[in-house]
Parts: structure tokens; C-alpha cells; sequence
């Protein structure tokens, strides 16, 4: 009973410092960026990557054209599903969960990519990396490829989503020109 223990703690110390190297190593960086509850970018590098499909407000599809046939992530905490902290509410975590699309029964290769979700609560028990910071790095391979890139969450805050100016422009055009013309009113009414 001790013995099982033992190697599982001693297998999940092997596993972190063994995602901690890949990190540390690691010069291919996915980022993920929320622009709002509906635009998600990916990007390698600084460069667009995947396919991004929105299946509803907060919550996207990724696949990165990348076709393995073995992949897993490899996170200091857990593999599963990996958060990071929603900017504007403490209560709330953006999670991403590396996912198999498109799998091909016939040969078992899949398109590597992850489902994302924003603004999800209750999940105060799991670990929660910062906004903009590491997440967890994911190893795959297949036919003609290896590939281990480092994920990375960041969210520009909801609050201060892209909102169109047309509204707050027309009011303060409005309020100006209404102010303009008292102005002019009571000019004209004193001169008469």
C-alpha cells in the first residue's frame, strides 16, 4: 500500500519538473486570446494558427491542423482540464481542455485541438493560473510530425470589449447640439 503511494507521488514529482523543463525549453508558445465573448485569436508565436469556431458566447472550438495519433498535456496540477483566472470576477475561470477532432477510425489520427470555455464558475478547488501566464504544455505525435508547444490563456477583460461608438457618440452629439441650441435660444431671446 505504502509502495503505490510512493511511486504515485514519486510519478506526479517526475511529471512537474518534467513539464517545468519542457516549459523552460520550450520556444513554441500558443496563445490563446478573449477579445470578447465571442472573438477568440490563436496564435504561434505571434502568428494565426488553427481553425477557431465559436459554438456560443464564451465557448470555442480549436483545431490546429495538426493531425497526431498521440497527444497529452503535461501540467504541474492537472491534465485534464487547465484555468486561468477571469480578469474581471474572482469567482469566475477560464478553462481549456485538450480535445480529439476529427479522428480517423481507420488509422486513430485526430486533429490535435482544445475546447475552450470562459466565465465559468465554481471551481474554486482546482489550481488557477494567472491571467496571460502559463497553463500547460502538450506533446503530441504523429505520422510526419512532433510537435510540443506551451499554452498559454490570456483575457482582455470583457469590460472592455471593442463596443461600438455609434450610441455614446450620437448622445454626446445630441446633448452638444441641444446645448448649442439653448444657447443660441436664450441668446435670441434676450435680443428681442
Amino acid at each position: 500500500m505504502h509502495k503505490i503511494k510512493l511511486t504515485t507521488s514519486f510519478a506526479s514529482i517526475i511529471f512537474a519538473l518534467a513539464s517545468a523543463a519542457v516549459q523552460a525549453q520550450n520556444s513554441t508558445n500558443i496563445v490563446f486570446t478573449e477579445l470578447s465573448s465571442t472573438e477568440l485569436t490563436a496564435t504561434l508565436n505571434g502568428s494565426s494558427i488553427g481553425t477557431m469556431l465559436n459554438i456560443g458566447p464564451d465557448h470555442w472550438e480549436w483545431r490546429s491542423g495538426q493531425f497526431a495519433s498521440f497527444a497529452f498535456a503535461s501540467s504541474p496540477y492537472s491534465a485534464a482540464h487547465v484555468y486561468w483566472a477571469e480578469p474581471e470576477n474572482p469567482a469566475l475561470v477560464n478553462r481549456v481542455v485538450l480535445t480529439q477532432f476529427d479522428p480517423d477510425p481507420s488509422t486513430g489520427v485526430f486533429n490535435l485541438g482544445f475546447d475552450i470555455t470562459s466565465d465559468l464558475a465554481g471551481f474554486g478547488q482546482e489550481f488557477i493560473n494567472p491571467n496571460g501566464g502559463y497553463g500547460f504544455s502538450v506533446y503530441a505525435q504523429g505520422p510526419n510530425m512532433q510537435w510540443w508547444p506551451s499554452v498559454y490563456f490570456e483575457d482582455l477583460n470583457d469590460a472592455t470589449d471593442p463596443v461600438p461608438e455609434a450610441f455614446p457618440t450620437a448622445v454626446m452629439l445630441l446633448g452638444a447640439t441641444g446645448g448649442l441650441m439653448g444657447l443660441r435660444f436664450a441668446r435670441s431671446s434676450r435680443s428681442e
